[in-house]
Order: structure tokens, then C-alpha cells, then sequence
């Protein structure tokens, strides 16, 4: 008989939204439409959060979005 952990459609949906989605350097260069080279800059320069899993780096959308919000700048009216 095997013994395997077993989730019921509302346990495996909530297991689902829990994981979080980190994107490579391409995927968060793409989306923040920079050149890699800038975002390793900002990496080295740890202007921007990511992750370390051994040798690879990734990042969290939501580490993303904030550091480009930081980044906003108001506007000045006359």
C-alpha cells in the first residue's frame, strides 16, 4: 500500500498559491525591460532583492515591482 501525502482539491489549491515563483535573470530583465548587465549591477550593488539557491540567483516578482516603485520618482508642477 502506498504511503503518499494526498491533498483534496481545496488543500491543493492553497498548497499551489504557497509556492512562490522566483525568475531567472533573463525572465526578471525581460519583465522590468532592462539589460541584464544592469540588473547584475544592481545585484552587485544590492540595490535590488533576490534569492541564492547555491550558484544561481533568482527573484521574487513582488521583490521586483518594489524596487522599481522605490525608484519612482513624484512629479514637479510649476
Amino acid at each position: 500500500m502506498s504511503e503518499g501525502i494526498q491533498f483534496s482539491r481545496r488543500e491543493g489549491a492553497n498548497v499551489e498559491r504557497n509556492v512562490i515563483e522566483l525568475l531567472t535573470i533573463d525572465e526578471a530583465a525581460e519583465l522590468l525591460k532592462l539589460k541584464k548587465s544592469r540588473l547584475r549591477k544592481a545585484i552587485f550593488r544590492r540595490e535590488v532583492k533576490f534569492v541564492k539557491l547555491g550558484a544561481l540567483i533568482r527573484f521574487r516578482r513582488a521583490h521586483l515591482i518594489e524596487w522599481i516603485e522605490k525608484g519612482t520618482m513624484e512629479s514637479v508642477t510649476a
